[in-house]
């Protein structure tokens, strides 16, 4: 039976580059899409063991799926946190013992003024509204009981969460192969916007201004060499 592990930050497609790039253990809709068209409706398990990342990312990935026609079996190894504890609901969910899943309103970041602000405020509780749907859909649990868990980030340990219908059992022996993760249970943040931000626009600035060379000396080496972007981003990733 084919097998997939979502591990590390759960990101969207336009920026697994970065991360990948970063070395950072992630997760993406497009990567788990790819693994399901290669298993062409047989029986898979997905192996969860994420602190979670961008919601929408997680969405996605809880929406491909359920829509895959072949049974999907999701096991909790370790933690479903977050975003990752969405794609924990997608489908038939066993957890091992000793692993969590937790849920939370969801977070933005917004620099904008007080307006700017109320109005984010407003779009989150909109996005709580839905998500508290979702689990709701799951557990059979009432929303506003779904909400108030929501409020108070509740981690769920493994009989918790049978009991409230977050998983439909609990891992026993039956795993040989325990799926090897990195070594980091504790939460994975998304990078700052400001990180995503400034790692295109070192690449964009290089390559305009290797086209800009190019036009001006068509027969010289010239514009930014890849030896010195990449010095230029191992300066920004020993930052962060």
């Amino acid at each position: 039976m084919k097998t997939f592990d979502i591990e590390g930050v759960i990101v969207s497609n336009d920026d697994v580059w970065i991360y990948d790039w970063y070395d950072m253990t992630n997760t993406s809709p497009q990567k788990v899409k790819n693994f399901l068209d290669e298993a062409n409706g047989e029986d898979v398990i997905i192996n969860i063991n994420s602190g979670g990342g961008d919601f929408y990312a997680g969405v996605n990935i809880h929406d491909t799926i359920k829509a895959y026609p072949g049974n999907v079996e999701l096991r909790v190894v370790g933690l479903a946190a977050s975003a990752a504890s969405i794609i924990a609901m997608a489908s038939k969910c066993l957890i091992s013992p000793a692993s969590n899943i937790m849920i939370h309103n969801v977070a933005c970041t917004d620099y904008s003024n007080k307006n700017g602000k109320r109005k984010c405020a407003d779009d989150m509780a909109v996005t709580d509204n839905g998500l508290a749907f979702l689990y709701s859909q799951k557990t059979g649990l009432p929303e506003d009981e779904i909400s108030r868990m929501m409020d108070e980030e509740t981690f769920l340990d493994a009989k918790t969460a049978l009991e409230k219908g977050f998983v439909d059992g609990i891992l026993g022996n039956e795993i040989v192969d325990t799926p090897k993760f990195n070594n980091s249970l504790a939460m994975v943040h998304l990078l700052p916007n400001e990180v995503l931000d400034k790692t295109r626009q070192l690449i964009v600035n290089d390559m305009k201004q290797r086209n800009q060379n190019n036009k001006n000396n068509a027969n010289k080496p010239v514009g930014t060499s890849v030896e010195s972007l990449y010095k230029r981003l191992n300066l920004l990733r020993r930052v962060f």
